[in-house]
């Protein structure tokens, strides 16, 4: 008899342990491939500076040229950059007061390789022809003989190619030159995360004193599966927000569009702290909620509220929507749209 017997598991404990082996390693996989998350940190008051030259003033003497400085930040909140493939920056005026006629960075291309690749190919010839003479007498005396003769010829061809180059940066006009586009793609130059510094140069009329810009930002990476065949390319983080454009040295306008800005916060800050308030509003009583289960009854405000207040400040000031929030909202709605309203007129 054996010393040690071996025990077979039953059929229910080996699928038992086949399973969690299973559940284990997908969510061990899950855990390690999930996408990176991405966060973007953008100044909301831009102040530009006059770049006019004598050959544009003479060209267009209702004009003027106006650099802008956009210092963006990034930073991969959970995950790994290595995962990450571009960020899309989009700069857009939604008025055609202002118009983009020159940017930077430009396209820019760059290679893995540090120089050209060099090719060498070799071809070689070779001729020989040979006798061997080997012979005995009696014993006495031995003799061999060999004789070669050949020739050898090697043909050499060296060149050069152009190390290939990828586009580690594209850029270009959007929108009638209305706005401008940025994509910058991860390689061995370039590291997503961090600071990026974007130039824009508009033409404005003459008397300008300040513009919205729209300015959005999206992170694209790669959502790892439990194989490579199952990575999933994803949106990874996006920001969408309204810049303040000023002139240099313009204090008044600086102040005003401060004021826009910390009204803005502020909304959007009671806003996501609001959220059970408004669906009280919405769904007073357990008929409420049921009748919006099945989608008989309409709230008093719409989920997107918030939005069409942001993007559409002036449609939205003359309707309903104001005056339905609650109390706490309504006050900052109110302060957000006059805050609007005197941006706007400095801007027109």
């Amino acid at each position: 008899m054996d010393r040690f017997a071996f025990i077979s598991p039953s059929p229910l404990a080996f699928h038992t342990l086949t399973a969690m082996a299973l559940l284990a390693l997908t969510a061990n996989s899950s855990a390690h491939a999930a996408a990176p998350q991405v966060q973007f940190d953008v100044p909301l008051v831009i102040t530009c500076a006059d770049v006019t030259t004598d050959e544009f003033a003479a060209h267009h003497p209702q004009h003027r040229l106006l650099e802008a400085t956009f210092e963006i930040s990034s930073y991969v909140s959970h995950g790994t950059e290595a995962d990450l493939v571009e960020y899309i920056y989009r700069f857009v005026s939604p008025r055609t007061s202002v118009r983009v006629v020159d940017y930077q960075p430009r396209t820019t291309l760059a290679s893995d390789y540090a120089s050209g690749i060099n090719i060498e190919k070799k071809d070689e010839k070779t001729k020989s022809t040979g006798i061997a003479l080997n012979g005995a007498w009696d014993h006495l005396v031995q003799a061999s003989g060999n004789s070669s003769i050949g020739s050898k010829r090697t043909d050499s061809e060296r060149y050069e190619l152009v190390a290939p180059m990828d586009a580690v940066a594209a850029s270009g006009t959007l929108l009638n030159s209305q706005g401008v586009y940025f994509k910058l793609r991860r390689s061995r130059q370039l590291n997503l995360e961090g600071s990026k510094v974007f130039t824009i140069v508009f033409s404005a009329p003459f008397d300008w004193q300040g513009s919205l810009l729209m300015v959005d930002c999206r992170a694209r990476g790669y959502d790892r599966g439990v194989v490579r065949q199952l990575d999933e390319l994803t949106q990874c983080g996006q920001s969408q927000l309204r810049v303040v454009l000023v002139g240099v040295g313009d204090q008044a306008s600086y102040e005003l569009a401060e004021d826009f800005v910390r009204a803005e916060r502020q909304l959007c800050r009671l806003a996501a702290t609001s959220r059970d308030d408004l669906h009280r509003l919405n769904y007073p009583t357990v008929f409420h909620e049921l009748g919006g289960l099945l989608d008989v009854v309409k709230p008093k405000v719409a989920d997107a509220w918030l939005e069409q207040l942001l993007r559409h400040p002036q449609r939205a000031a003359n309707t309903e929507l104001p005056r339905r929030l609650p109390p706490n909202l309504r006050a900052a709605a109110e302060e957000y749209l006059a805050a609007h309203r005197r941006l706007d007129r400095l801007m027109r």
